[in-house]
C-alpha cells in the first residue's frame, strides 16, 4: 500500500464534487497527496502548475466522485437513526419530491438542532467512504485536516 498524508477535508470535497459539466476533475498526487484541480482551461495557463502530462502519468490519479445516489443513501441512513416520529416522517416526505436534496435540506431547518445532527452524520459517513476510496486505490493514507469524533 502506498502510504501518503493527504487532507481528508480536500478529499471529500474531490469525491463530492462532479464538475464533468464544466469539463473539470479531481487528480490525487500519489507521491505528494496533494489534490489538483483540473481543467483544460487551467492546462492552458502556466501559472496554475498543472503537470503536463496529469492526464496519462500514473503517479496522478483522476478521482471519479461519489454519485447523487450515495449521497442520496446517506440521507436515507441519517433518517433512519431518527427513529419513528413527525420529523422523521417529514425527511422521508421531503426525499419522495421532485428536488429531494432541497428539500431534505429545508426539512432539516424546521428543527432547531438537527442541522448539526446531518451535518456530524454525514461527514462521518463521507469519511468512511473517503477512507474505502483509498483501500480500493491501494493508498494507505495519513490524514491531515479535520477529523470528527466517531459515532457512538
Amino acid at each position: 500500500m502506498n502510504k501518503i498524508t493527504i487532507d481528508l477535508e480536500e478529499l471529500i470535497i474531490a469525491l463530492t464534487s462532479d464538475l464533468d459539466s464544466v469539463g473539470g476533475s479531481y487528480f490525487l498526487d500519489t507521491a505528494t497527496g496533494e489534490l489538483i484541480l483540473f481543467s483544460e482551461e487551467f492546462m492552458e495557463d502556466p501559472s496554475y502548475g498543472i503537470p503536463e502530462d496529469i492526464e496519462d502519468n500514473p503517479r496522478y490519479l483522476q478521482i471519479i466522485p461519489f454519485c447523487s445516489h450515495d449521497t442520496f443513501t446517506i440521507m436515507e441512513d441519517f433518517i433512519d437513526t431518527l427513529g419513528s416520529n413527525a420529523m422523521t416522517e417529514r425527511l422521508t416526505k421531503a426525499l419522495k419530491g421532485k428536488k429531494p436534496f432541497r428539500l431534505f435540506k429545508d426539512a432539516l431547518d424546521e428543527y432547531p438542532d438537527l442541522p448539526d445532527r446531518w451535518f456530524e452524520f454525514e461527514h462521518i459517513a463521507l469519511t468512511r467512504m473517503a477512507e474505502e476510496w483509498c483501500k480500493v486505490n491501494n493508498i494507505q493514507p495519513i490524514w491531515k485536516g479535520t477529523l470528527t469524533k466517531k459515532q457512538p
